[in-house]
């Protein structure tokens, strides 16, 4: 893995998260955004053109390894966590001078919201803390029913943690964090989560479900291997599990028989899933089936791209081969390897295939720009609607805007 896991779960939040399907086309990119370049030697805030990432002032040095970030609710703040700094850095986001520090108590922060005025809450290691940034007190510190995070979204003025039971593989937990810091949860009796690891037998096992969100107020958990959909209801908590009827074409079907699965050396036999709400009843559905093949070898099987209606719970597949899925300006974006970029429209039709041949990944998106890797050369600029490249980079920073996600 290229992150750590924690990381890999909950650095959309830390950003905060990305638009989904029903809101990317209500938000205009702005003319300049902040970003946090990093280097060997650490990382410093900038104010940046958004359309060709080039600096447009001064930058402030923030020292260490950025891991979290989240704008007051008027946009002059920024709420800044660096990894192991044991503080929350208040910045004005305007004159990009530092105002004020906040203790932690956490060596790291993982994830950042800043809701109301007088409210900021930061996600640590196995706890909840929420503090007056105006009088930098913490307020209140709960415990996290379940200490290993799998997934968070952000609901409103609410924060969705799916939790996982440490150290085994067991029915997940939905916890639901308020704005002013008020804890709720339920168990989802019918999602199995988590990880086992035997260090000496170098054995183990990992459930990951993947999580989403609709506007109107309910989270859907998608269980890992044949496990069901959780649907929970915000307000109440009343959860309805759901297996959707596929919808599959012939060809999808014949792909499935022929592909050979790909051999890999390492990661956990097991399952994992990801999840995305696209809108008009849409719940867009990916991931991936491991199971050992050898002594030293696992054979992981992408499960590719589906789309599921939520209103009649029937799915259908989109991309058979797809490994990884992104999303940008209504459009889904999926990479396989040796076979590039293939974009697709929130309905399942092609958009576009480019880099045919070739083994790219999606590295980050912004607004209507995906930003592409090959295995050599410059990082490609590509337009989310119609692929088009238009244009190269070395390297893009962490923009601190809504509509940027890390893949």
């Amino acid at each position: 893995m290229r992150h750590a896991l924690l990381v890999l779960a909950l650095v959309a939040l830390g950003m905060p998260v990305a638009a989904t399907g029903d809101l990317a086309s209500k938000h205009k990119t702005p003319r300049t955004v902040l970003a946090i370049e990093s280097s060997a030697v650490g990382s410093q805030l900038v104010r940046v053109d958004a359309q060709s990432l080039k600096p447009v002032s001064k930058s402030v040095w923030l020292g260490g390894s950025a891991s979290a970030w989240a704008l007051s609710p008027d946009g002059r703040r920024l709420a800044v966590a660096l990894v192991g700094d044991f503080v929350i850095r208040i910045i004005d986001a305007s004159r990009l001078s530092h105002l004020a520090a906040i203790r932690s108590r956490d060596r790291y922060t993982s994830v950042l919201a800043w809701p109301a005025a007088r409210r900021l809450v930061w996600l640590g290691a196995d706890r909840v803390f929420v503090a007056d940034p105006v009088t930098r007190k913490r307020l209140s510190t709960a415990m996290l029913p379940g200490a290993f995070i799998m997934a968070v979204q952000r609901v409103g003025n609410t924060l969705a943690l799916l939790a996982a039971p440490t150290g085994e593989i067991g029915p997940a937990r939905l916890a639901l964090v308020g704005a002013g810091g008020r804890l709720r949860s339920v168990s989802l009796a019918g999602i199995r989560a988590g990880t086992v690891f035997d260090a000496e037998s170098n054995e183990g096992k990992e459930w990951r479900p993947g999580l989403a969100f609709a506007p109107d107020g309910r989270v859907f958990v998608v269980g890992a291997g044949d496990d069901p959909i959780a649907e929970v209801d915000l307000r109440t908590l009343a959860v309805t599990y759901h297996r959707p009827e596929a919808r599959r074409s012939l060809l999808a079907k014949l792909h499935d028989w022929l592909e050979p699965r790909a051999d890999a050396k390492m990661g956990l036999p097991g399952s994992s899933r990801s999840a995305l709400w696209l809108g008009d009843g849409r719940l867009a559905v990916w991931g991936s089936d491991t199971v050992r093949s050898g002594p030293e070898k696992v054979e992981t099987t992408p499960t590719g791209l589906s789309i599921i209606d939520t209103q009649d719970w029937t799915i259908e597949s989109v991309d058979v081969r797809a490994e990884r899925v992104a999303f940008a300006a209504g459009t889904l974006l999926t990479t396989t390897e040796g076979a590039g970029l293939t974009g697709y429209s929130t309905d399942g039709r092609r958009r576009f295939r480019v880099f045919d041949g070739e083994s790219v990944w999606v590295a980050a998106t912004f607004g209507s720009k995906v930003y592409v890797l090959p295995r050599r050369g410059r990082m490609r600029v590509v337009d989310a609607a119609t692929g088009r490249v238009v244009g190269t980079r070395r390297a893009v920073p962490w923009i601190l805007h809504k509509d940027f996600s890390w893949q």
